[in-house]
């Protein structure tokens, strides 16, 4: 009888985890809603989010060097990623997505388009619209062009045209006050006689970029308002330069340190040195798909390369005991490949030429 009583005991245990996952409706928590399930009162700092390092780069040009993701930034928000380095420069009078001096495209070929800056935004803001429960953090970043005009070029192509789509005060919010919105973190420098507090975005300027070789080389860096007064800190791992066992320990200290749920924690686990970003990307994610992640320890943003949809899982999951609200509904939509001229048969040489370096690496 009493094993019986412990199997019926052992057997409703498991339907109450089942249960937190699936709401009373069947709506899964899952990678387009899980933002809608937590408590809203919460400052955005203190939620762990999956995010990418280059996120633009799914069809980089010269992509065996400069490719960094699979998914496009749709795929990429569908699949639970909600924190975007988004590198740009102006060409022709339009911001585009770069990588360094490689330009990303819309599509895989030889005279596939340029991707535009504000294209990305109109993806971020039309998931937005289906998913009013979660928020996005967009990394402003100017790549290769100092000055003033790039962040006004974004403000009036971007923001301007829908202004209510975002969050843009120069302040930490929580996440109610975030929900359907883009959240602004600018490096890029804003013009200080145009923009204020209130519209200049939260401030990344000082967003250290960490190459030195030296293992856990973790960085303070302050976010301060307009006045220069800081207001909150920003705590960064982004040892770019490390690689194999050096990378994923040091990773693994940034992980298992004691954060402070009010600092922007930043943990970016790309690597770029003598491989490829895939061959380095391929042992990282191992080990975070390995790691022991602890539901409730604070992580804070988690930036990959060629992020998955099972690491994505992995690290928004760990928010579980902030998940007191049930699953909004959500619809994912499939994702069709594109394809410019030859674009397969490129496609197919690359893959091939990566498949190789993979055996032997």
């Amino acid at each position: 009888m009493k094993k019986t009583l412990s199997v019926i005991l052992a057997l409703f245990m498991a339907l109450s985890v089942l249960a937190f996952a699936v709401s009373a409706q069947g709506t899964a928590i899952n990678g387009a809603n899980w933002m809608s399930t937590l408590e809203g009162s919460v400052p955005i700092t203190a939620i762990n989010m999956p995010g990418t390092h280059d996120s633009m780069t799914q069809y980089a040009s010269a992509s065996v060097i400069a490719r960094t993701q699979t998914m496009s930034v749709s795929e990429q928000l569908y699949s639970g990623v909600r924190y975007f380095d988004m590198r740009t420069k102006t060409k022709n009078g339009k911001l585009i997505g770069v990588h360094g001096v490689t330009e990303c495209k819309e599509s895989y070929g030889l005279f596939s388009k340029t991707l535009l800056l504000k294209d990305v935004v109109e993806s971020c803001k039309s998931f937005l619209s289906e998913n009013s429960g979660e928020t996005i953090l967009f990394l402003l970043r100017s790549e290769g062009e100092s000055g003033t005009a790039l962040f006004s070029r974004f403000y009036d192509s971007c923001i301007a045209p829908s202004p209510e789509s975002w969050f843009i005060e120069n302040r930490i919010p929580t996440l109610s006050e975030a929900r359907g919105k883009i959240v602004l973190l600018r490096s890029a420098e804003a013009d200080g006689e145009r923009f204020d507090n209130t519209n200049s975005g939260i401030n990344f300027e000082k967003y250290p970029y960490i190459s030195s070789k030296k293992m856990n080389d973790f960085r303070f860096s302050v976010i301060s308002d307009v006045s220069g007064y800081p207001y909150a800190y920003m705590y960064v791992q982004d040892s770019y330069k490390l690689e194999g066992k050096k990378k994923t320990e040091t990773i693994k200290n940034f992980l298992e340190s004691d954060l402070d749920v009010n600092d922007f924690n930043i943990c970016c686990t790309n690597a770029a040195g003598s491989k490829p970003a895939q061959l380095n990307a391929k042992e990282i994610n191992a080990f975070l798909m390995s790691y022991n992640f602890t539901a409730g320890k604070t992580y804070g943003i988690i930036a990959m390369d060629f992020v998955t949809k099972e690491l994505c899982e992995k690290v928004y999951m760990t928010n579980a005991p902030l998940m007191t609200k049930e699953a909004a509904q959500t619809n994912i939509p499939s994702f069709a490949e594109k394809y410019g001229f030859m674009g397969k048969f490129l496609e197919v040489f690359r893959d091939l030429f990566l498949k190789i370096l993979l055996v032997f690496a």
